[in-house]
């Protein structure tokens, strides 16, 4: 029984190392998966951001339109004809 825990010992000293390094080396290669899909929503962040504020320009100038009194004139007039 002694020999058995004493190999079950050595194989866990010998092991530890190994399994210490597979799992470092599988963090940081997540690590940097992760970092690198973070890089990429900054980007599409960063162009929707941009889009969003064309939108907001071109509904401002669309309120501007539909509320100028010469486009409710307009209307009046189309409708009276």
């Amino acid at each position: 029984m002694a020999d058995t825990l004493e190999l079950f010992f050595v194989m866990l000293a010998v092991a530890s190392p190994v399994v210490l390094i597979v799992l470092i080396k599988q963090y940081f290669r997540y690590r940097s998966e992760v970092n690198a899909r973070l890089a990429a929503d900054d980007r599409v962040t960063v162009e929707l951001k941009q889009e969003v504020a064309l939108l907001r320009e071109r509904l401002q100038a669309v309120e501007t339109i539909v509320t100028d009194a010469r486009f409710d004139l307009l209307k009046d007039l189309n409708t009276i004809r």
